[in-house]
C-alpha cells in the first residue's frame, strides 16, 4: 500500500445534483476525493455506503465543511468500518492502493487509526514497506497439525528431506507411506504467506541457492522446501534469466535476482555481466549497437573478441558458432532486425509493450495482408516515442514480443516475409483485384500508389509481384486498367444523392450506406464511376467531393476551417491516411499549424489576430535561439533550456512548454522522443527515454534514487514518470547494482553505470 498517488471517488448523478443543488459544491474536491477509492467492486461498494451515509447526515457533513472540521463528520463507526472493509480488500487483492499524503483521510489521522487498529489486531503486517494482509506462515500451520505423523512428515519434508530420507528416520517407512501423511495434511491446509511464491516458483526453473537469492532467503528458511512439496511436478521449465522480464518483477526481486545473475561474472564496458552468452550479447548491444545499426557477423565479431579480450574463450558455456549466436540473438527482445541481416539493439519494457501495441490499434485490421510500413507510418509519432525506425523494425519487435501483447490469441496473426503481417484470412488477389474494381479506370502508377495507400506495400513491390491477377483487365492503348463498371440505377442515384450531404466519407460508411437499403448483392455498383455520378471522386479509402480538386486541397481545408482543431475529435481512422498526414505535417513544418496542447492545433492566423506583432519569422528565430543556446546539453526540454538561461521574446506569448516544443520539433533541425508527458530532444542520435535516463544517471552528480530522480526529471525537466514506470525503464537498461537502502518509507536502489 503505497501513498503517494492520488486517485477519485465518482459520485453518483443524483448524489451530484443533491450536493450541487445544495450549495456543496466544493465537497468532491474535499471530501469525496479523498479517500483514494478506485472503480474495483470494492470500491463501489464503500462509494455507496459513503453516499448512503451523506445522504442521512447532510447537515452534519455540511456543517462540518463550514467550520472546517472536515473529515470529523465521517469517523462514525459505520464510515470507518467500511472503508477498513475496503482497505482489507485491496489488500487481499495484491494490487497497490495508492492514497495522496495531503488527503483529508491522512490529515485527520483516520488512515493512520485505522492502519494502527488493524496492525494492534492482527489483521495486516507491514513488509518490505507494504501493508498486506497477515497470514499464517509454514511454522504456524505444521504447529496445528493435530496428528504427529503428519506434523513430523510435513517438517522433515520442508527441511529439504527426500520422501526416502524422511521414511528412514521416521522408522523405515516406506516413500509411499510418507507421502499419504504428507498429502492427508495438504488437504487441511490453509492458505499460507509462503503461497505468495507459487506463481514464480512454478513458472521458473529455480534450486535452492538461486530462490534464497532472489528472495533475499536465510540458509535455514524452509520456504523452499515448502513450495517442493506443495509443487511437485508444477515446477517451473523457465532458466530465471526470463524473470527480468516477467511484468510482475519488483524493485526488492530485482535486486536479488541482479546478485544471483552476477555471482558468476566479467567486466565488460563497466558492467558485472553473467556468463551467459545472452547477457554478453545484450551488454555489447547497449553499449555498441543502441545508437548505430550493425551486421550479425559484426555483432559477431565483438562478441568474440570480447571473450578473447577477457580471457574467457574457451569457456564451453560461451564458445559459439555464427549460427548459434545469431539464433540466440534471434530470440532476444531487445534486438531488432531487418533485411541484410542488420540488428540494433532498442530495448522497451516488457509491461510497456501491451501498451504500444494497443494505441496501434490492430483490432480494425481484419482478413488483410499488408505490410508494416503502413502501421509504422500511421503512427510516426508513437513510433519516434519508442525508437522504431522503419516498418521492418516493427515488424521485428512485433514478432519477437507476440507472446506478451497476443498471450491471449486476440488478434489473429501471422508473420510473412518481413515486412509482411496477415491478420485473419486473407487473399492478396483479391486486395488487388477489389482495389482495381473500385478505382477503374487507374493506370498502374495510380493503381500501386493506391494499393500503398491502403496496405504499405512499395509501389515498387507491388508492380513487380501483384499485377498478374489483374493483367487480363490492362488496356495497353489507354495505358490503364478498364472494366465495365456497373451503374446505380435512379432510384439509387436518388437515395445516395439525398443520404451524402458532407464532402467526405470512407468508403465502408458510403457502402453500408448504401447496402443498409439496397442489400450487399449490388453492392459493386458503388464504384469510381457511380460515385463521380453523385459528385465525388473516388481515392482507395475515402471519397471526396469533386468540387475539391484533389485529396490534399481537402484535408488543407479541413484543418485551417477553424481557428482551433482538437484531431482527437476527429473521425479516428483519417490519422491511417497517408494524405492527410503529409498535409498536416506540411502545415506545422510551415508553422501555419501550431500545436498547442496534445493533438490540438491552433492556426497561425488565429495566433496573429491574439498577438499581431508576431511573425512566422519569429517563431523560427525562437527555434534558432533555442538550439544555440542548447550548445554543450546533449539532452534538453523547453524547461531544461529555461533552467539554463534561455529567454526568448515569445515569453509573452503565454504558451505552454507543449508549444514551444512543437516549434522545435517542426524545424527538422533536432531528433526527438515524447515520452513522460513532454518531448526530449538530442542533436545527432535520436534519443529514447531510456537513452535519457541512462545519461541522466551517470552524468549527473546526485544519488539517483527515485525519489531524487523523480523531482529532477519534474523541476528541471519538466517530465512525469510513475515510479513503476520509473524502475521498468531503469530495469530495462541494466541500472540497478548490488547496493540497497531504506529511506522515506520505500527501498531506494543505487543506481550504478
Amino acid at each position: 500500500m503505497k501513498n503517494n498517488v492520488s486517485s477519485k471517488i465518482l459520485l453518483s448523478d443524483e448524489m451530484e445534483d443533491m450536493l450541487n443543488d445544495a450549495d456543496m459544491k466544493n465537497l468532491p474536491d474535499e471530501l469525496f476525493l479523498q479517500f483514494g477509492v478506485d472503480e474495483s467492486e470494492s470500491g463501489i461498494k464503500f462509494r455507496r455506503r459513503l453516499q448512503d451515509f451523506l445522504a442521512d447526515n447532510y447537515d452534519e457533513v455540511r456543517e462540518a465543511m463550514e467550520d472546517g472540521t472536515g473529515m470529523s463528520a465521517l469517523k462514525s463507526n459505520p464510515i470507518r468500518k467500511a472503508y477498513e472493509q475496503y482497505l482489507m480488500e485491496k489488500m487481499e487483492s495484491e494490487v497497490d492502493f495508492m492514497l495522496p499524503l495531503n488527503s483529508l483521510v491522512v490529515r485527520s489521522g483516520m488512515y493512520d487509526e485505522i492502519i494502527g487498529e488493524m496492525l494492534d489486531e492482527g489483521k495486516i503486517e507491514l513488509f518490505d514497506r507494504v501493508y498486506r494482509v497477515k497470514m499464517p506462515h509454514v511454522s504456524d500451520w505444521i504447529s496445528q497439525i493435530s496428528s504427529q505423523n503428519q506434523r513430523t512428515a510435513v517438517r522433515m519434508r520442508v527441511e529439504g528431506n527426500t520422501l526416502e530420507e524422511c521414511g528412514s528416520k521416521m522408522g523405515n517407512r516406506s516413500r509411499q507411506s510418507v507421502d499419504q501423511l504428507i498429502r492427508s495434511a495438504l488437504r487441511n491446509k490453509p492458505a499460507l504467506r509462503e503461497d505468495d511464491y507459487r506463481y514464480w516458483f512454478e513458472r521458473y526453473n529455480m534450486d535452492r541457492e538461486a530462490f534464497n537469492t532472489i528472495f533475499m532467503k536465510a540458509e535455514t528458511d524452509c520456504t523452499y522446501g515448502y513450495l517442493v512439496m506443495v509443487c511437485g511436478r508444477r515446477r517451473g521449465k523457465k532458466d530465471v534469466s526470463e524473470m527480468f522480464n516477467d511484468p510482475l518483477l519488483t524493485k526488492r526481486m530485482y535486486h536479488g535476482l541482479r546478485l544471483y545473475m552476477t555471482r558468476d561474472s566479467v567486466l565488460i564496458h563497466g558492467e558485472d555481466v553473467p556468463l551467459r552468452t545472452s547477457f554478453i550479447a545484450e551488454c555489447i548491444a547497449r553499449n555498441e549497437f543502441a545508437d548505430r545499426e550493425g551486421t550479425i557477423r559484426e555483432f559477431y565479431n565483438r562478441y568474440v573478441q570480447i571473450l578473447k579480450e577477457k580471457h574467457i574463450q574457451d569457456d564451453k558455456r560461451l564458445n559459439k558458432s555464427l549460427r548459434a549466436f545469431e539464433g540466440i540473438v534471434d530470440r532476444m527482445s531487445w534486438c531488432l532486425q531487418k533485411t541484410g541481416r542488420i540488428v540494433r539493439y532498442c530495448p522497451i519494457p516488457a509491461d510497456e509493450v501491451r501498451e504500444f501495441v494497443s494505441a496501434m490499434n490492430l483490432d480494425q485490421y481484419r482478413n488483410i495482408e499488408m505490410s508494416t510500413e503502413k502501421i509504422f507510418r500511421d503512427n510516426a509519432e508513437m513510433m519516434k516515442e519508442y525508437d522504431i525506425r522503419d516498418g521492418y523494425e516493427l515488424h521485428s519487435f512485433l514478432r519477437k514480443n507476440e507472446k506478451i501483447w497476443n498471450g491471449d490469441n486476440r488478434y489473429d496473426i501471422s508473420f510473412s516475409r518481413m515486412p509482411n503481417i496477415r491478420f485473419g484470412k486473407s487473399d492478396r488477389n483479391r486486395q488487388v483485384r477489389d482495389l482495381m474494381f473500385r478505382l477503374a479506370p487507374v493506370s498502374l502508377d495510380e493503381l500501386s500508389r493506391a494499393y500503398e495507400d491502403e496496405y504499405g506495400v512499395s509501389p515498387s513491390t507491388f508492380r513487380a509481384n501483384m499485377t498478374d491477377c489483374i493483367s487480363g483487365y490492362y488496356d495497353s492503348k489507354s495505358f490503364s486498367y478498364i472494366i465495365d463498371q456497373p451503374a446505380l440505377d435512379a432510384s439509387e442515384l436518388v437515395f445516395m444523392n439525398e443520404r451524402l450531404e458532407d464532402d467526405f466519407y470512407f468508403t465502408d460508411d458510403v457502402v453500408e450506406m448504401y447496402t443498409a437499403e439496397f442489400g450487399e448483392e449490388h453492392a459493386d455498383r458503388l464504384n469510381s464511376k457511380s460515385l463521380k455520378q453523385l459528385g465525388f471522386r473516388m481515392y482507395s479509402q475515402y471519397v471526396i467531393r469533386d468540387s475539391y480538386q484533389s485529396a490534399r486541397a481537402f484535408f488543407m481545408h479541413l484543418l485551417l476551417a477553424d481557428d482551433v482543431i482538437d484531431l482527437r475529435k476527429l473521425d479516428a481512422r483519417l490519422g491511417y491516411q497517408n494524405e492527410f498526414n503529409t498535409v498536416l505535417q506540411e502545415l506545422r513544418k510551415d508553422y501555419s499549424l501550431l500545436e498547442y496542447s496534445d493533438r490540438k492545433y491552433m492556426t497561425f492566423d488565429y495566433l496573429k489576430r491574439l498577438h499581431p506583432e508576431v511573425t512566422k519569422d519569429d517563431l523560427r528565430q525562437y527555434v534558432d535561439d533555442a538550439l544555440v543556446h542548447a550548445e554543450g546539453i546533449e539532452y534538453f526540454t523547453v524547461r531544461k533550456l529555461e533552467r539554463a538561461g534561455f529567454h526568448s521574446n515569445l515569453e509573452g506569448l503565454n504558451q505552454s512548454d507543449w508549444f514551444f516544443a512543437g516549434l522545435i520539433r517542426n524545424s527538422g533541425l533536432v531528433n526527438y522522443t515524447k515520452a513522460m508527458g513532454g518531448f526530449i530532444f538530442r542533436k545527432g542520435c535520436r534519443p529514447t527515454a531510456s537513452k535519457f535516463l541512462r545519461h541522466l544517471t551517470r552524468d549527473c552528480e546526485f544519488d539517483p534514487d527515485f525519489g531524487a530522480l523523480s523531482e529532477k526529471l519534474s523541476d528541471e525537466y519538466g517530465l512525469l514518470i510513475s515510479e513503476q514506470k520509473l524502475f521498468s525503464q531503469l530495469k530495462s537498461i541494466g541500472f540497478f547494482g548490488p547496493g540497497v537502502r531504506l529511506e522515506n518509507s520505500d527501498i531506494i536502489y543505487r543506481i550504478v553505470a
